[in-house]
């Protein structure tokens, strides 16, 4: 599962899946991409390495994908296997907008508020103009 988190919140997640016969999860090797709701143990997967992150950086990156895994080796049979951690995607990752569209204002206005105030005004008004919603302040 991929984990997409924007700002300091979750915003969206995929499922990846190879096609059969394949390792590799990515469309241009025939992989599939489903939107999924993560679940309590994703979330609470999430939510200790965001705070990892965050304690060893100060602050969180205005956005992260995380990429997660089932363990093959589960604690217990009764349990669900933990999950691993197999990537930590913050330089041009995949962040699957196209599964939550609603996802791409946020992600602009975060970007947005990392720059001074006339580069923010000049982003805001090219979302306008583009029709891409506008940025919160």
């Amino acid at each position: 599962i991929s984990v997409v988190c924007v700002g300091v919140e979750i915003s969206h997640a995929v499922e990846r899946r190879p096609a059969s016969g394949d390792f590799r999860v990515q469309e241009e090797y025939s992989g599939t991409c489903t939107a999924v709701t993560p679940g309590a143990q994703v979330l609470n997967t999430v939510d200790s390495l965001l705070s990892v992150l965050r304690s060893k950086f100060g602050s969180l990156p205005t956005y992260v994908r995380l990429d997660l895994l089932p363990s093959p080796h589960p604690t217990s049979p009764h349990a669900p296997a933990p999950l691993r951690l197999l990537e930590v995607a913050l330089v041009e990752p995949e962040l699957f907008l196209d599964w939550a569209p609603e996802c791409t204002t946020r992600l602009a206005a975060c970007i947005a508020r990392s720059f001074p105030p006339p580069c923010y005004l000049i982003l805001h008004s090219v979302a306008k103009r583009h029709n891409i919603g506008t940025l919160a302040q």
